[in-house]
């Protein structure tokens, strides 16, 4: 996953329709792990919670990280204080010194209070430096900030993503929910919707929320493979086999050999 620059346009760099679905799992992650970004050699980021689930939550591919900072926290003035904190809260993000990153951000914060897209950048930081709390105050002040349908998305998106590290399945479903009735064309938030449903044990909604993000992007291979696992758990082997031809016909050899094991 890429991940996009604070000089990047505003909407270019919140726009779900680029952003949460290009920002989707190119590669599975092995079962157990999460999919995560490329991180900077060196990268002092704290691994995640894994989901607190049944015994075979393991096998799913992982979720969809939040690793997006968004340009408008500050000013194009690069004396302004604020656009100078911006900077190095973005140098220092980029260069995995999270908590530099959260120290700069704050500040832009401090000195932009009314900036949705500060408080949001923050959140990020907070949640890389694995303050998850924190991170979930940040983006929820954004989202009180904004009336942006795609800032209000991805601050929603990545509210689900700190629930769902912690645990927390009940409040991931309802921020992936809220994603999904702003945007609900946007594969990657019923990806990781199925992951939440999944961690809680309810099989019937993660088939249901790894379909349609199939049919909204048939060649997702990751979804396709949850799919799969969440038709094992649920006893239906038949359509496990059929999303494993699937995932033969895209090219995804090792993932259609994982679901083949799993649904002998």
């Amino acid at each position: 996953m890429n991940r996009v620059k604070a000089s990047a346009a505003f909407a270019a760099a919140v726009a779900l329709t680029a952003c949460l679905s290009c920002f989707s799992a190119q590669a599975a992650a092995q079962p157990g792990q999460k999919s995560q970004p490329a991180q900077p050699q060196g990268d002092k980021r704290p691994p995640k919670k894994k989901l607190q689930a049944g015994s075979n939550f393991a096998r799913y591919a992982g979720r969809d990280a939040s690793n997006r900072l968004i340009a408008g926290g500050a000013t194009r003035d690069i004396k302004d204080e604020a656009e100078r904190q911006h900077q190095l809260g973005t140098e220092s993000y980029e260069a995995g010194k999270y908590e530099q990153a959260v120290a700069a951000f704050r500040r832009v914060a401090e000195l932009k209070p009314s900036n949705a897209a500060a408080h949001y950048n923050l959140g990020v930081a907070y949640e890389a430096a694995g303050r998850g709390d924190e991170a979930v105050a940040s983006y929820q002040k954004a989202i009180s900030l904004t009336k942006t349908k795609e800032l209000l998305a991805v601050a929603h998106y990545n509210t689900g993503n700190v629930h769902a590290a912690a645990g927390r399945t009940e409040e991931a479903i309802a921020a992936y929910r809220k994603v999904i009735e702003l945007l609900p064309k946007e594969a990657v938030a019923h990806y990781n919707l199925g992951l939440a449903h999944a961690a809680a044990g309810e099989t019937a909604e993660a088939v249901a929320a790894f379909r349609e993000a199939v049919r909204l992007k048939p060649d997702y291979a990751e979804a396709r493979y949850n799919l799969g696992v969440a038709y094992v758990e649920g006893g239906d082997r038949a359509a496990a086999r059929a999303e494993a031809e699937e995932l033969r016909k895209l090219n995804r050899t090792e993932l259609a050999e994982r679901l083949e094991a799993l649904s002998k």
